[in-house]
């Protein structure tokens, strides 16, 4: 299986979206802000970009924390991708 791509820190996407995104962008307030930079930190952590058989939901981003966050390895990363998904699930 292939090894999930490299990420960077939520507060740097957060930092970086403003350029990506400069003024004058529609609905640009929405992709600047907090919300936006977990989830696309969150898709990059659990290797759920283009081309991937992996997908997210407001789940994955809710139920992210730092402690998760601060584990990057490979199977980390996959088990979180998987088992959020069941957490508080009955």
């Amino acid at each position: 299986m292939s090894q999930l791509p490299t990420y960077v820190t939520r507060e740097l996407i957060h930092e970086r979206l403003p350029v990506i995104f400069p003024e004058g962008t529609p609905n640009r307030i929405y992709l600047i802000r907090e919300m936006a930079a977990s989830t696309i930190f969150t898709m990059l952590y659990i290797g759920a970009i283009d081309g991937r058989e992996t997908y997210i939901g407001p789940v994955h981003v809710y139920r992210m924390t730092m402690e998760q966050s601060a584990l990057s390895d490979d199977l980390s990363r996959k088990e979180y991708g998987k088992n959020a998904l069941l957490k508080g699930s009955t």
